[in-house]
């Protein structure tokens, strides 16, 4: 099973090694790679508003979602983009949300973690680092078709 793994890093201004990864968005713009964390908590994916405008997404007018992050409920705005981690390409819900205060977004479970076979936090040994393990495109093809 082909795997893409992330060493843990330490975020800026953090002390503790954290799941982060290199995510990239496509937009009719431009591609960006924006650093993310792999969340399990988080039931949404989540990038800011600028980061959509930058690559040309066009955001809904209104307001279609909300998130809880901590104490604060933030306004949103959620579209389906393509998104991918190294060569795993595919296309998810995120919600664009203002103000994002943090120094890399979130990958959460909707969106991101069904998109693979599991995805395990390897916390034992000297390298701890988070573990995406997919199936081959080939065999994800053809499963739909075969009955």
């Amino acid at each position: 099973m082909p795997v893409i793994a992330y060493n843990y890093q330490i975020a800026p201004g953090e002390e503790h090694l954290s799941p982060l990864c290199f995510a990239r968005l496509f937009g009719p713009r431009r591609t960006v790679t924006v650093r993310a964390l792999v969340d399990s908590g988080a039931t949404y994916t989540i990038f800011d508003t600028a980061t959509a405008a930058d690559v040309g997404i066009v955001l809904p007018p209104k307001v279609n979602d909300s998130i809880r992050f901590g104490r604060r409920i933030m306004a949103g705005r959620r579209v389906e983009v393509e998104m991918a981690l190294r060569a795993f390409r595919w296309r998810a819900e995120v919600i664009f949300v203002q103000d994002w205060d943090y120094p890399y977004f979130l990958l959460g479970r909707s969106g991101v973690f069904n998109q693979f076979s599991e995805i395990a936090f390897v916390t034992a040994g000297d390298t701890p680092r988070v573990e995406f393990r997919y199936e081959t495109l080939a065999k994800t093809r053809e499963s739909p078709m075969a009955s």
